[in-house]
């Protein structure tokens, strides 16, 4: 694990703002236990997002509410686009990295670096 991997990502211009505003109300659904099929793959959905609802739910609350989000890195690999974002949340920071199909559907998502804030931890740590 790299020490200080939010340093490696830096804002880079986002000439497809309506992909990060579907990005953040996929997000805020997330927190509201509101995430919607139409919004992945069918095999995503069914593998990756409809066992594990409740617990993405419990994650993201636990990041708390989202301050900003902002591109830093896009690539298109065949049919697909690759984006990472760094996500500043009440509790924490986070790279998200979420690849999109040609419908803006998910097919794939990772939390590439989470680092929690640091009033949330040592808060975390009391009983």
């Amino acid at each position: 694990m790299k020490r200080f991997p939010f340093d490696e990502y830096i804002p880079i211009p986002d000439k497809e703002p309506q992909v990060t505003v579907h990005i953040r109300d996929m997000l805020r659904d997330q927190a509201e236990g509101r995430l919607r099929p139409e919004d992945f793959t069918a095999d995503y959905w069914r593998t990756a997002i409809l066992p594990n609802r409740a617990s993405l739910q419990a994650e993201m609350k636990s990041l708390g509410e989202l301050v900003s989000i902002t591109l830093v890195e896009r690539e298109e690999i065949k049919n697909l686009r690759s984006y990472r974002h760094r996500l500043e949340l009440a509790n924490a920071r986070v790279i998200l990295h979420l690849v999109l199909d040609t419908q803006n559907r998910v097919t794939a998502s990772s939390a590439d670096a989470l680092e929690w804030r640091a009033s949330t931890k040592s808060s975390k740590r009391s009983p």
